[in-house]
């Protein structure tokens, strides 16, 4: 009977250790517990982040980013202050010659934050960005993002983001895939005309 017994508690002490150690055993389950409301305000900044950017309110967006921030846009425009924000808002909407005339984008976590500190933590997901330009055309990317995140107070912020789409299969070039045969053919008309042309005018003289 000892004999049994104290095989009975090395294998419940082998297994107590196993659940310990688990991912998200133990005191890990506890701290997971803690980070509950992290988590929740979280997600509500990523939801207001998302309306701001697809209402086009730059005011309620810069509200929403740390001091200092860092903003990669999906064209690799590195944005560090609102002046460049307001900037690069203008060139997309608003002069004259703005190719845009509208954005919707969805977002998508691809797990819950990692916290690297009470107050840092690292995400990443995907996204759809949703282009309507001024000439009408509707353009859909998918694509990429990383996120920095930072406690200021009791209000997580965002630190940084990086946006990417994938440069060898996009909607972009799709598109210039599928005009290059018309564009081929229509250079070929128009090689066969100007040699037309100039055999007719070589023959005159």
């Amino acid at each position: 009977m000892p004999s049994f017994r104290r095989f009975f508690l090395t294998v419940s002490a082998v297994l107590l250790m196993f659940f310990i150690l688990l991912p998200g055993g133990g005191s890990a389950q506890d701290g997971d517990a803690e980070r509950n409301d992290d988590h929740a305000a979280l997600r509500e900044l990523a939801s207001s982040i998302t309306k701001a950017i697809n209402e086009k309110d730059l005011d309620k967006l810069v509200s929403y980013l740390a001091t200092p921030f860092v903003y990669t846009a999906s064209d690799q425009t590195a944005i560090i202050s609102r002046e460049k924000f307001e900037t690069f808002y203008d060139d997309l909407f608003t002069v004259p010659e703005a190719p845009l005339k509208d954005l919707h984008v969805s977002v998508q976590a691809s797990s819950e934050t990692a916290f690297l500190s009470d107050t840092v933590g690292t995400c990443h997901g995907t996204a759809v960005e949703n282009y309507t330009l001024t000439n009408g055309d509707k353009v859909s990317l998918d694509a990429r993002w990383t996120a920095t995140v930072v406690k200021e107070g009791d209000v997580w912020k965002l630190a940084a983001v990086h946006v990417g789409v994938n440069f060898l299969e996009n909607a972009v070039l799709d598109a210039v895939k599928d005009r290059l045969p018309r564009l081929s053919i229509i250079s070929a008309i128009a090689g066969l005309v100007i040699g037309l042309v100039i055999g007719w005018s070589l023959k005159k003289r």
